[in-house]
């Protein structure tokens, strides 16, 4: 059977993604796939920002058609004035007056308020940053939700006008961390300067997550691993942006008539790393019970090596852990076993049973079996099954609640 001809080669400038690079980016690496894929692709140009001379650039090289990171309201005019096809990927402008793709932004917001609620926190400290209209969405929605879920919250703001910091500036947010109430959580809309703020957090003599907790309402792989320790952050799905972005341009040059259009990319979901990995406990007893708790959870510890970690009875500090977190310092550690086991269970389908109830805390791999069908509902090696096959996991008991561990699979 002969196979379908080739359509005319495409030829296609990029701003504000420069695939032309050796960069790491999902997003780029998603277009790069749909120009394999469609097969007549072919990047003829890259530029980081949209500048006069990038245009100029890009009418001389006679493109077929631009995927443009839209950034004033000067280069959505500029760019309308181009005589091929312009998809737009970027949030800056709500309304960008060209086809466009992009991320839920007010769903990043609302990710991580939900994820801060989760771990029981009522103090909240949050960072205006310079940037376009995604960064008051993100905020907006961030405070609504906070407002929505009936909670009494504490919101300190405070406006970064600058990146990367000056060095008033670096003392003033020293100054304004200091003076939060903690444990408190820090809201960053983007993930800007994200490893110098954590360092600053740490400057000002506030733990990270101990003290301050801080979630991203954006974030880049790249850049939550550099910080310390690593930044939980929404993920607004750089990959699905990069493709549907590359569909959309590819149908405009196809004859499709849209107009400007906007197309809404959910969220993959919320990330959690180091910089969240607590709950919100005000009790300092109690907390420092928690934190020796999680991060020991998979070692062979008992709620006597806990005690020895605090200044008070076996029996003060089980009434004061029950107060606190509604549950007993024993299922607590139980449940921070299970989340760890099931993790490993995910990510690391090589490890056998009894590695993963070595390196999850448990006596054995039948002490695992056990406990893990009575609270998840089934075997573990049932649930590793069907979690790498994308079903969904029946009849999980870890629900979150106020000790703030997770139970998504």
């Amino acid at each position: 059977m002969p196979h379908k001809p080739v359509d005319r080669v495409r030829r296609i400038g990029i701003v504000g993604a420069p695939v032309l690079q050796t960069i790491n980016s999902a997003f780029n690496a998603a277009l790069v796939r749909f120009a394999a894929e469609r097969g007549n692709w072919q990047f003829v140009y890259a530029a980081a920002d949209l500048t006069a001379s990038a245009l100029r650039v890009l009418k001389e090289l006679d493109c077929d058609g631009a995927l443009v990171r839209i950034t004033s309201v000067k280069a959505s005019a500029e760019a309308r004035r181009l005589k091929f096809p312009i998809v737009n990927f970027s949030s800056w402008l709500v309304e960008p007056g060209l086809p466009t793709v992009r991320s839920d932004d007010e769903a990043l917001g609302r990710l991580c308020a939900e994820h801060l609620l989760a771990k029981g926190f009522r103090r909240f400290g949050c960072l205006r940053l310079p940037g376009g209209w995604y960064i008051q969405a993100r905020t907006e929605s961030f405070v609504a939700a906070l407002k929505a879920a009936g909670v009494d919250a504490d919101i300190r703001f405070l406006r970064v006008d600058s990146h990367p910091l000056s060095p008033s500036a670096e003392a003033r947010f020293c100054k304004w961390v200091a003076e939060l109430q903690t444990p408190a959580a820090l809201f960053l809309p983007d993930d800007l300067g994200a490893p110098v703020l954590l360092d600053l957090c740490r400057k000002a003599g506030r733990r990270v997550p101990q003290d301050i907790a801080v979630v991203s309402a954006f974030g880049h792989p790249e850049t939550a691993q550099r910080c310390l320790p690593g930044l939980s952050y929404a993920d607004h799905d750089d990959s699905a942006i990069g493709r549907r972005s590359s569909e959309l341009l590819d149908r405009l040059m196809g004859g499709d008539k849209t107009k400007a259009t906007i197309e809404v990319v959910p969220s993959a979901g919320l990330v959690a790393l180091g910089s969240t990995d607590t709950i919100a406990v005000d009790d300092p007893v109690v907390a420092r019970a928690e934190d020796f708790l999680r991060r020991h959870a998979g070692e062979e510890i008992n709620i006597a090596d806990v005690v020895r970690q605090v200044s008070i009875t076996r029996r003060s500090l089980e009434r004061g852990f029950r107060e606190a977190l509604g549950t007993s310092m024993h299922d607590y550690l139980t449940r921070l076993r299970i989340e760890r086991a099931k993790e490993l269970l995910r990510r690391t389908p090589k490890l056998s049973l009894r590695e993963v109830a070595q390196d999850s805390g448990f006596a054995g791999r039948l002490r695992l079996n056990a406990v893990f069908k009575q609270m998840v509902g089934v075997a573990p090696k049932q649930w590793r099954s069907e979690s790498r096959n994308g079903m969904k996991i029946a009849s999980e008991h870890t629900g979150a609640g106020k000790t703030g561990i997770s139970s998504s699979s």
